[in-house]
């Protein structure tokens, strides 16, 4: 079936903004950046494209710094987070040194992993994930996009936070929390092409929103 996920959109002369639909997967959004705000690469340089399928195609970008995912392990081997420890849940840190956009939707799968490198721990995070169990509200995990010299920003705002006391969701622009006690921070740089979100909590993750 088909979902509403948040997703890219390409750099373009105009500030438009929108949702596109977009069927299965988590995604990421991205929005066009107006001409007049940096100085992009020629898209030759940098892109490749290929098939997704027979409806979309894909682009895809290699940037000049990773964007990377990263849990924490401090105080994970306790007792409602101790079997995730041991097995390098909250040790596991990705980089990407590539995205692929889908060129029709102008989206990223949160869970494509093709260009992803598993640099510490045993678990593929997903795109922008980020995770720890230290306590409450502890925000020791941390992802980062870097969309540097791309056509691409992070949509939204440029910063949000937030914080739950129990088991409740609560969304950050395009995150969603997961867990106890959870807390929550973005911060966006340089027209939001460079992004940090923290996140974490008892057992607390921060992951893209459907």
């Amino acid at each position: 079936g088909e979902t509403w996920c948040v997703g890219f959109m390409l750099k373009g002369s105009g500030d438009e903004k929108g949702s596109v639909e977009f069927s299965e997967n988590t995604c990421m959004l991205v929005s066009q950046l107006s001409s007049c705000n940096t100085t992009v690469a020629n898209l030759d340089s940098f892109q490749k494209t290929e098939a997704i399928d027979s409806c979309h195609m894909s682009s895809v970008y290699a940037f000049a710094n990773p964007s990377s995912a990263r849990n924490d392990p401090t105080n994970a081997n306790n007792k409602q987070c101790a079997t995730e420890f041991a097995a390098g849940f909250y040790s596991s840190e990705v980089h990407w040194s590539s995205l692929l956009v889908d060129y029709t939707t102008l989206r990223v799968d949160a869970d494509e992993h093709k260009y992803a490198t598993l640099v510490n721990g045993s678990s593929f995070l997903e795109f922008g994930e980020a995770c720890d169990c230290a306590g409450p509200q502890s925000m020791l995990g941390e992802a980062i996009i870097d969309l540097r010299g791309s056509p691409f920003q992070v949509a939204g705002p440029s910063s949000c936070s937030a914080e739950t006391s129990g088991s409740e969701a609560v969304t950050c622009s395009q995150w969603v929390t997961d867990g106890y006690a959870v807390g929550v921070s973005l911060s966006c740089q340089e027209y939001n092409q460079y992004c940090v979100l923290r996140c974490g909590g008892e057992s607390g993750c921060c992951r893209l929103s459907t």
